[in-house]
């Protein structure tokens, strides 16, 4: 998160910070967007072409961009509209202008500008710009969003291009929603009211309150307007002056100075000679003393005769409006100045910090001197959404906000909240202020915390949530104020009042997991033990904690402890010491003797324990620990680490000639430690087959009659094993006697056709020449004979499991799963071929999503998803593997990394047929590069990534917060270093991006403003 910081008008350098969490009102909320031109009540209302007839100009909107109108610049060179927008109030947000002409090469400006301002008061005064573009030579759509702004009238101005006589116009378009616009004033209650809030909040530092001067003059604006005050009294009020004498001398002062003013510009004959005689006049008397960065009291300015912006242009104003001058002020970054309105429309900017800063746009020395002198940068009306118009009580809340920016940076806290509140009592949509009010109460528990007063900071930022109850900022800073503050306890060992510390955080914040952490009052000092391997101390450590616990907690416990036995196996494991890892796991058995983890992970590291010792020394010390272990934890688990073992044994004597035999030993030396392990005949019995079925392919048909004849010996039950020696025999005399092999066929003797045992034979024998087709047809044809016999239900899953295999040794995945579906159709080992289906969507899905196009990856997984949509859990596992291809991508590979990944998150939408990106898929894939961007201070990667990201979720703040962070922190390592030309480029290709984030206007002014040798004009 970005620091807090607070903005002083005319105060100097802006600092470069803001607070992040500043909840911005969306005017679009819950309104419909409108092309506000087209409404059944809009039309146009003046052409500054009086040749035109106004019906003409509905060309402009009626939505075809065949009709146009020709915009004639001589002899005039400006070409003027005026919109009406009928009886409603409405909030422009975006206007579009369409070219019916191409102006020259496309690509770049052509020059000339367009610009849009609005007014709520008549179709002739009152207006006030919004924004300016540039025309582009290209034909086609302009568009530029537009600040929030009440509208009842649109006017639209026309520059050409230079040399451009005319330029033909299709279409204007105005987006945006009836309604005046959503107010900035984030709190709930009134600015006043607020303080009452804030009186609960007790502190070292004191507590600010209204006195009785201020809470009348508050009283007095509740509808919005002065009645018993006079506005230059609320400027008097917000610098100090609160008894109504000393205000009346000072008013008398004022009205001297009107009386010499009026004498003064007596001979001046226009507005404008008016107002550059009264300011030269201010500078040689009223404000001789000069400028002073934070002087902001009107009453410091009539005692001293000393100013700043804000002091001299309320002077200016009040001393101006007694000579009939329409005077207003206009705020932008870091700094206001006056605005005079003519008769006609027209406006002049005023510099009041400058003796001869009328129109200073036009007196280039103006400019240099503001910037030089007092490192001020002037704004003029061609960038209209720098700028904000207030009226004289907009400037006396400028007072009150540059006092509570002082009282903040020298931490007074209390002082400095109730001016923001004033401020905002004055000005409410003032929007500085309301993001320094948060600041302020976020900076000031923030301060409260780092002084260890953790029950003040708790106060603190509760009463900024009772005032923004959805600003997630204070709800991030309590948490933190709860966790350090219980954090600090249980370091000194105060464990009851670390508990005590969360249980009130988790009843003032349920959704804040204070419920669960406070098991880690326990774990923490056991963690710090893990860390250190010190297994068993770190696990008796918490043990005394566990009673204590609320459910959540106590299931944090549980699973803090259940991973740290496993971290301790693991890590035993890895250093193939067999008996700590033993160890480990017998420990957790006993403590929770109901676990079959822990008996399954028990049983895992005795058969590798066993395994081990085997391969070094030997069977009998690894069967010796079998069955030790066996006669200690005696169940399936410990039966299954011995069948583990034993079919690895098993496997090593594969290759030996008397493999049989030899099996069967040491399926025999096992047994006492078997137990009744599930799947050990089936162990066995795979084994024969496997061996068997080798022979048979490489033609050794008297081996293979030898194993099925053993098998026979071990399962003399099943006719299978004889019926299996007997063909090989069969073939095996055929061999010897010249003959070529029979292949079986399915028009032997119908008679023995009939026979369960003859099917089971033929199809075997199918098998062993990898005849998948036939043998799938008899053992089908035997099930429809035979449909309960379970030998043959068994062999023909068998035979579909077989023809599955050969596929996949081939990766013909959608053969192999083909297999699969057949045998689940037939109901043959359902739950075996679901999972062999999930495990080919896996493994064939990974090998597409490793491929170098990925794109077919999606498509096909899809299809499998809907294949086997009865198979729940393949969509989990879909997700699982495009996660997993992207934590993957190498980060070394910018294009590849943004491509690719692009293409597996289209392609997760694609295979789960989900209507957008997952969201915290597209922000982990991002989060991960920028980060690594950032690290690099690869500023561009991080930016190209969020910029993706964005793209795909076009909405989500985060994303938009953390872009414009990027953006900022980029610029920030030219700022230090003193680069403003830099930094100023960054922030001009930010504002492209963000048109309107005041973040990138406050500190591109700002470096402006270093630049000495720079000329604005």
């Amino acid at each position: 998160m970005l620091k807090n910081t607070r903005r002083l008008l005319n105060l100097g350098p802006l600092l470069t910070t803001v607070w992040a969490a500043f909840p911005v009102a969306s005017a679009t909320a819950e309104r419909e967007v409108l092309d506000l031109l087209r409404l059944p009540g809009a039309s146009p209302a003046y052409c500054s072409d009086v040749r035109l007839p106004l019906s003409d100009l509905n060309a402009l909107t009626d939505g075809n961009t065949q009709t146009a109108v020709v915009l004639t610049f001589n002899p005039k060179p400006v070409w003027e509209i005026i919109f009406s927008l009928g009886n409603e109030t409405c909030t422009p947000q975006r206007l579009e202008i369409q070219l019916a002409t191409t102006l020259g090469e496309p690509g770049s400006e052509a020059g000339g500008r367009v610009e849009a301002a609005v007014t709520d008061m008549s179709d002739r005064v009152g207006f006030q710009d919004l924004w300016s573009m540039p025309w582009f030579k290209a034909a086609g759509v302009q568009s530029v969003d537009l600040p929030g702004q009440a509208a009842r009238w649109i006017r639209l101005r026309f520059t050409p291009p230079a040399g451009a006589g005319q330029v033909r116009l299709a279409e204007v378009r105005v987006w945006g929603v009836a309604g005046r616009p959503k107010s900035l004033y984030q709190f709930k209650e009134t600015p006043a009211q607020a303080l009452d809030v804030l009186r609960q909040v007790k502190s070292a530092a004191g507590e600010a309150s209204l006195s009785q001067t201020e809470q009348a003059l508050f009283a007095d604006m509740r509808d919005g307007s002065l009645h018993a005050f006079l506005p230059v009294e609320a400027a008097l009020i917000a610098s100090g002056v609160h008894d109504a004498g000393a205000r009346k001398v000072y008013l008398e002062k004022l009205n001297a100075w009107a009386q010499t003013a009026r004498r003064e510009t007596a001979a001046c004959a226009t507005p404008l000679a008016k107002a550059e005689r009264l300011l030269a006049w201010m500078h040689a008397g009223p404000a001789r003393n000069g400028y002073q960065p934070t002087q902001s009291s009107l009453a410091v300015l009539l005692d001293e005769q000393t100013f700043n912006c804000v002091s001299v242009t309320l002077l200016f104003n009040y001393l101006a409006r007694s000579l009939d001058l329409d005077t207003r002020a206009v705020e932008v970054p870091t700094h206001v100045f006056s605005v005079i309105y003519g008769k006609d429309g027209g406006t002049c900017d005023v510099e009041t910090t400058s003796a001869g800063g009328v129109d200073p746009g036009a007196h280039p020395e103006v400019v240099r001197g503001l910037l030089a002198e007092k490192q001020l940068v002037y704004v003029s009306a061609r960038n209209p959404e720098m700028r904000r118009e207030v009226g004289e009580l907009g400037l006396a809340a400028a007072v009150y906000y540059n006092r509570g920016v002082l009282c903040s940076q020298e931490k007074k806290y209390p002082e400095a909240l109730k001016a923001d509140f004033c401020c905002l009592s004055l000005d409410p949509e003032f929007p500085q202020a309301v993001q320094n009010t948060l600041a302020t109460l976020n900076n000031w528990s923030l301060s409260l915390v780092e002084q260890k007063q953790y029950a003040e900071a708790v106060r603190v930022v509760t009463s900024g949530m009772d005032l923004v109850p959805q600003d997630l900022g204070f709800q991030d800073t309590r948490r933190l104020v709860y966790t350090r503050w219980a954090e600090e306890a249980r370091q000194a060992g105060r464990t009851e009042e670390a508990l005590a510390i969360l249980r009130q955080a988790a009843l003032a914040d349920p959704g804040g997991d204070f419920e669960r952490r406070q098991a880690w009052v326990f774990i923490a000092p056991a963690a710090l033990l893990s860390e250190q391997k010190q297994w068993a101390r770190a696990l008796a450590l918490d043990a005394p904690g566990r009673e204590r616990l609320p459910p959540a907690a106590r299931a944090e416990w549980e699973a803090w402890r259940q991973g740290t036995y496993l971290t301790w196996m693991q890590a035993a494991l890895g250093k193939q010491d067999f008996a700590d890892a033993a160890q480990a796991m017998e420990t957790a058995c006993r403590e929770a003797p109901q676990s079959t983890e822990y008996a399954q992970n028990l049983a895992f590291v005795v058969q590798s324990w066993a395994v081990a010792l085997y391969r070094r020394q030997g069977r009998p010390p690894a069967e010796a620990l079998l069955q030790r272990y066996h006669d200690r934890f005696p169940g399936a688990w410990m039966s299954q680490a011995a069948a583990g073992y034993a079919g690895v044994v098993v496997e090593d004597l594969r290759r030996d000639p008397d493999f049989a035999a030899r099996a069967a030993s040491v399926l025999a030396d096992c047994e006492p430690f078997l137990g009744a392990a599930p799947g050990v005949n089936e162990l066995l019995q795979g084994f024969y087959e496997q061996a068997a079925q080798e022979h048979m392919q490489n033609r050794d048909f008297a081996g293979a009659a030898d194993i099925y004849r053993c098998a026979q010996a071990s399962f003399p039950q099943d006719p299978h094993w004889r019926q299996g020696e007997e063909a090989a025999r069969a073939q095996a005399q055929r061999l010897s006697a010249g003959d070529e092999p029979v292949k079986p066929s399915r028009t032997e003797d119908p008679a023995v056709g009939k026979s369960a045992d003859a099917y089971d034979a033929r199809g075997q024998a199918a098998l062993g020449h990898a005849a998948w087709s036939q043998a799938t047809a008899i053992y089908d044809e035997a099930l429809q004979r035979y449909p309960q016999h379970a030998r043959l239900q068994n062999n023909a899953g068998a035979a579909w499991d077989q023809w599955a295999e050969a596929e996949i040794r081939q990766k013909h995945w959608d053969a192999a799963l083909t297999a699969c579906e057949q045998a689940l159709s037939r109901a043959l080992n359902p739950e075996h071929f679901k999972q062999k289906i999930i495990y080919l969507v896996q493994t064939g899905g990974q090998e597409s999503l490793q491929a170098e196009d990925v794109t077919s990856a999606g498509p096909w997984l899809r299809r499998q998803r809907r294949r086997f949509v009865e198979l729940k859990a393949l969509p989990a596992m879909i997700s699982v593997l495009y996660t997993r291809a992207l934590g993957d991508l190498p980060l070394d590979d910018t294009k590849r990394y943004l491509s690719r990944g692009r293409d597996l998150l289209k392609g997760r939408q694609q295979a789960l047929d989900a209507p957008q990106p997952d969201e915290e898929l597209v922000k982990t894939w991002c989060d991960r590069f920028a980060q690594d961007g950032l690290d690099r201070h690869n500023w561009q990667a991080a930016l190209d990534i969020l910029a993706a990201a964005r793209s795909l979720l076009p909405y989500d703040e985060h994303l938009r917060r953390n872009e414009v962070a990027v953006w900022n922190i980029w610029a920030q390592t030219f700022i230090q270093a003193s680069q403003w030309d830099l930094a100023e480029g960054i922030y001009t290709q930010a504002l492209q991006r963000f048109p309107q984030e005041s973040i990138f206007i406050n500190n591109l002014n700002y470096c402006k403003s270093q630049k000495e040798d720079k000329v604005y004009k």
